[in-house]
């Protein structure tokens, strides 16, 4: 195992003058970015930080982000990126959680942190980015300084690397324990599975607390390129790809649907992608198609999961389908039968994985850990069907799953159906209540610019493709589905509001 401090140190050695980031106008060589990490891991061994002591980033996806976690990380202290979005009730909870021995906050976001901490109180260490603030210690004069240097802290293979937080929005938040064992096989694995070289130029559009290491990892082992874009709209994306030459992107299907349409009234050469990754959401068959047509490379579809540090599957470049993909190297990945038996082809169940990149527990949260991590296997929650060449398809979650007059209905089966009416841009399924059925499926909806449906319309349309039970019984139209920063439609932001049919 090489951890990725070496990687850097390794890449810092042999490409010293390479930009590591590309940020706007700005570049930051691999020897800068290690000279950076390092003053960042002695400025914080001077303020006390033990080895294993937690510390909370919030900044956006700029270079002190990417800085914070290797510099902390040096240092021997665990990070862990909070999610900026949240109201100060939940990041609380999350510092209630883990109990911070030191903060890396942008100015902007003091605010959203407890009066106490964000005045560097408790004991506690506040780095501020930007302008300087009362109570914390500005960034640039610790980057700029030249501090002792960080001692050897031993790093072992299953010692912490960060914390994840999982992207759920309701009950107390649980945090994925990464290694360094965990990331390491999963570049390694993403980089054999996918074909990655020294000479790429990674764009990931997942916010900073989504999947942290995904938008570094891979390019610090390579000692390739990172470009951040800390924005999902179109301009800015397609922007970023041609000035910068990006070979590979990774984004999720509704990112790819407004590149699409941002794409026909702008001329763009996107030639230098060759790899474009589609992760977090279902994309549709003719989102597949009409990207291929018009940009000229294929999205393959991926999956992977918070616990399992990254990708574990893969889909082949040719496929067109709602394939999630085979396994990726140096995972084992099975389906799981409500009965503790592994599925026969074909039949719908439970994915667990595991394998050296897999998590194998949630900081100081034994029950969640017993639930989701069970004899050496993450337990996803993610119900998916596996065919006879061994690819896997993504069904549903198994919390999202309808009961309709007793019967299984997922909604991916008729979102679906949904995408494929020229009409339809984009949908989502959702739980709703019927007074006299119990649960029944709603339709969500966006359509396509100058294109008009009614609900009887939708209707007549499932009917064709659907079972009777499955087809929805209630349809709403919308301008535009609710989405993450990453791009994610928020399903429980739509179900939140159910609505309840009376009676016929």
């Amino acid at each position: 195992m090489i951890s990725i401090i070496k990687a850097l140190t390794q890449a810092a050695d042999r490409f010293p003058g390479k930009p590591a980031i590309l940020f706007g106008r700005s570049a930051l060589p691999y020897g800068e970015l290690l000279r950076h990490c390092n003053a960042l891991a002695g400025f914080l061994l001077q303020s006390g930080l033990r080895k294993g002591d937690t510390v909370a980033v919030l900044l956006r996806k700029t270079p002190e982000a990417i800085v914070s976690f290797l510099g902390v990380a040096i240092a021997g202290g665990v990070p862990f990126s909070v999610d900026y979005n949240q109201t100060p009730e939940r990041i609380r909870m999350v510092l209630d959680i883990t109990q911070p021995s030191a903060l890396i906050v942008d100015s902007g976001f003091l605010d959203l942190l407890p009066p106490p901490v964000r005045s560097g109180g408790e004991g506690r260490t506040v780095i501020v980015v930007g302008p300087r603030q009362a109570g914390g210690h500005p960034w640039d004069d610790i980057i700029s300084r030249a501090w002792p240097p960080a001692q050897d802290v031993q790093i072992q293979a299953d010692d912490a690397f960060y914390l994840n937080f999982t992207s759920g929005s309701t009950g107390a938040p649980k945090a994925a324990m990464a290694t360094y064992d965990n990331i390491y096989w999963n570049a390694r694995s993403a980089i054999e599975t996918l074909g990655l070289n020294h000479e790429d130029v990674h764009l990931c559009m997942f916010p900073i607390f989504g999947h942290p290491h995904e938008i570094f990892a891979r390019s610090i082992y390579l000692g390739s390129t990172i470009v951040l874009v800390d924005s999902v709209s179109p301009r800015a994306v397609t922007s970023a790809i041609t000035e910068h030459n990006v070979t590979c992107l990774m984004a999720t299907a509704s990112i790819y649907a407004s590149l699409l349409r941002f794409c026909e009234g702008h001329a763009m050469n996107l030639g230098s992608l060759r790899l474009v990754e589609n992760g977090g959401m279902r994309a549709s068959r003719s989102l597949l198609r009409e990207f291929k047509e018009r940009i000229g490379v294929p999205i393959v579809t991926v999956w992977g999961s918070t616990e399992t540090t990254g990708i574990a599957l893969a889909a082949d470049k040719t496929t067109e389908s709602s394939c999630l993909g085979k396994m990726c190297r140096y995972y084992e990945v099975r389906l799981m039968a409500e009965d503790d038996r592994e599925c026969n082809v074909g039949e719908i169940g439970e994915l667990a994985i595991r394998g050296p990149a897999v998590c194998r527990a949630y900081y100081r949260n034994p029950e969640q850990t017993a639930q989701h991590m069970r004899g050496g296997w993450f337990y996803s929650g993610d119900l998916a069907r596996r065919d006879a060449d061994g690819c896997f398809h993504f069904v549903g979650r198994r919390d999202g799953m309808l009961k309709v007059k007793g019967l299984k209905v997922f909604p991916a089966e008729i979102e679906e159906v949904l995408e494929g009416h020229p009409a339809i841009d984009a949908v989502a399924v959702v739980p709703a209540h019927d007074a006299r059925r119990g649960e029944v499926p709603k339709a969500v909806l966006v359509l396509k610019p100058g294109k008009t449906l009614t609900e009887t319309d939708v209707r007549r349309y499932c009917e064709e493709h659907l079972p009777s039970y499955k087809v929805p019984r209630l349809v709403e139209f919308v301008a535009k589905l609710p989405q993450s920063q990453a791009g994610k439609v928020l399903y429980r932001q739509l179900a939140a509001g159910k609505d309840t049919l009376k009676p016929d």
